[in-house]
């Protein structure tokens, strides 16, 4: 016994060094991120026992979920779709989902450790990881050129740092929002140099999402039942009419939106006119849609190349808008269900601090996906399930995380 308890304690360590490890990793090489939860998985397993095997309600829910989910997508792939990328998507896609829910059923499943320190630490890492960024960019990105063994002549913009910038951010935002907040000089200090990186960087994606959380976190009234009612109708009110509805708003986009202020640097006509045409083929099929990865094989887009000459597309720049072209009404009803499975766990969540900072990284989210990455890529598939494991850290401890019993960190 006393052996299994060392390799239980000794395995978690291991488990929450890798999960630390993903700001650094997210800074040069964000795809190694995919794999955080899945081989974090080969040092919890000892975590888990006869006591603690039993699944509870919301674990039912979750994993069930998870695995309808993946025969769904599966099924759809292989009857359904029209897109030639579907079923190799829907094999890379399916054991990352699967993998990332056994993350998360195993992760709780810990030894007593000291929450507040290890969220400490990982705001340290984030701290540093974003001096590094703001460094790379004044120094021209000496250390992204020294493992790629680019040379001097060739330019790196400060672009390839966007998506380790959005690492940064949401691990940053996670700890932050799940410690206990003093006004300490370390929690001040930690905060200069990502505010520096924000400044620093392209990615209007970590900058929007890090003011946004953090806005959200102190302004929406948690304790209130009613506004958590009207959020999650207004979510799913935006699932179902934002295809029907896009067309129409492009008509009043401006022809000049790109003299505007803070828009003269962004994408945002560029993006419309990719929701319109994406919007208007989703009317074509509504109901199933044409299969995962379908947008990145079409090339006969509808598009009215007012503000891009595109009629090609990765994919939409909008998960509603993906979920709607690849599974149709189907998909979408899935993510309904996905959204109110998450909210009723949070709002059920006895720990104030899970269920405020759970939310704000919730909307976030749904921020994000709205406007930037695709849905399906891996990186972001993994970043998600690591925001979710290390709110899920804490779910079950008390309102007040220094009574914690302080073993090991």
């Amino acid at each position: 016994m006393e052996l299994y308890n060392n390799l239980q304690n000794k395995s978690f360590f291991v488990a929450l060094f890798l999960i630390a490890l993903t700001p650094i990793l997210g800074v040069e090489t964000p795809r190694a991120i995919t794999f955080v939860p899945l081989i974090s998985l080969l040092f919890l397993w000892p975590n888990l026992n006869a006591k603690n095997f039993k699944l509870t309600k919301s674990e039912e829910t979750m994993i069930g979920f998870f695995v309808l989910f993946s025969i769904f997508i599966f099924g759809h792939s292989l009857w359904l779709s029209v897109s030639p990328d579907a079923m190799d998507r829907a094999i890379k896609a399916i054991p990352l989902l699967l993998g990332g829910v056994l993350f998360l059923y195993i992760l709780p499943r810990t030894p007593e450790f000291n929450n507040q320190k290890f969220y400490k630490i990982l705001i340290g890492i984030c701290s540093l990881c974003a001096l590094i960024i703001t460094l790379e960019n004044i120094l021209d990105a000496p250390i992204y050129r020294m493992i790629r063994s680019i040379d001097d002549d060739t330019g790196v913009g400060a672009a390839v740092f966007n998506r380790g910038s959005v690492i940064v951010v949401t691990i940053f935002l996670t700890a932050f929002f799940l410690l206990v907040r003093k006004k300490t000089i370390f929690i001040a200090l930690s905060i200069i140099p990502v505010v520096a990186m924000l400044f620093s960087i392209e990615s209007q994606s970590a900058q929007l999402g890090f003011f946004f959380a953090l806005a959200f976190y102190f302004l929406f009234p948690i304790h209130m039942r009613f506004f958590w009612g009207a959020l999650y109708v207004a979510l799913c009110v935006y699932l179902l009419i934002f295809p029907f509805v896009m067309p129409i708003i492009y008509e009043f986009v401006p022809a000049d939106i790109y003299q505007n202020g803070f828009l003269q640097n962004s994408y945002a006509s560029i993006r419309v006119e990719i929701w319109d045409f994406i919007s208007r083929k989703i009317q074509e099929n509504p109901w199933t849609g044409f299969g995962l990865e379908f947008t990145r094989g079409y090339e006969d887009f509808d598009a009215r190349q007012i503000y891009t000459q595109r009629t090609v597309i990765l994919h939409p720049h909008n998960f509603v808008l993906q979920f709607w072209i690849e599974m149709g009404l189907v998909g979408i009803l899935f993510l309904k269900a996905a959204i109110a499975m998450i909210f009723i766990g949070l709002y059920n969540n006895k720990n104030h601090l899970v269920k405020k900072g759970g939310l704000a990284m919730l909307v976030t989210f749904i921020l994000l996906n709205s406007f930037s990455y695709g849905f399906w890529q891996a990186w972001w598939i993994g970043l998600m399930f690591i925001v979710s494991g290390l709110i899920l850290l804490v779910s079950n401890n008390s309102d007040d995380i220094k009574n914690v019993p302080k073993k090991g960190l």
